[in-house]
């Protein structure tokens, strides 16, 4: 089952991975999303390049990694009804996961 095909819950999840110092990649986050890798190229790129996110790519640690402290603000993106349609489906989805776990 298709966890989500929004970007912008893609970003989130990228986001709260790079927060947590996960290194995700291109291809690790398009397999929990069952999207093309070049799907999270495009999203990582907006983030970096529109959103002015620090993002740096470290080879070592094959991985994205944020620069410096950066706040996603997904309040630029969204009217009030769209984000409270966002909480209701990340609560959903995270009740998946426990579930799945």
């Amino acid at each position: 089952m298709r966890q989500s095909r929004p970007p912008l819950v893609r970003m989130q999840h990228i986001d709260r991975e790079l927060r947590n110092n996960g290194y995700p990649n291109c291809t690790r986050v398009a397999c929990h999303f069952e999207v093309s890798s070049k799907s999270i190229q495009r999203d990582i790129e907006y983030m970096r390049d529109v959103l002015n996110a620090p993002i740096d790519y470290d080879k070592k640690k094959k991985g994205y990694f944020y620069k410096q402290h950066w706040a996603f603000l997904t309040s630029t993106f969204l009217d009030r009804h769209e984000a409270e349609a966002l909480k209701a489906t990340k609560k959903v989805l995270s009740q998946y996961q426990c579930a799945k776990n």
